[in-house]
């Protein structure tokens, strides 16, 4: 944040694009103040693995996410706590 204004970042998460690639793609365009360019089409899945994501061990999840909260008022909601052992 030293560097770069909040107004001038327009953080996304690939979920989001690829769960609402028009409304993601609209919202890129407003935030840069262009004019959307449509129609785009179906976008392309790259890098696709069909298993979940793999599961953090919860001392370590709750630790990133106190971290990224800090420094960014991120959210890691759709990570998971893997059981510990």
């Amino acid at each position: 944040q030293a560097a770069f204004p909040a107004e001038q970042l327009l953080v996304l998460s690939s979920e989001q694009l690829f769960a609402a690639p028009e409304a993601t793609l609209r919202q890129v365009a407003r935030f840069l103040g262009v004019e959307p360019l449509w129609p785009w089409g179906e976008l392309p899945a790259f890098n696709v693995n069909p298993l979940p994501p793999p599961a953090l061990p919860a001392p370590l999840l709750e630790r990133l996410q106190a971290f990224l909260a800090a420094q960014s008022g991120w959210a890691l909601s759709q990570v998971q706590a893997a059981p510990l052992a």
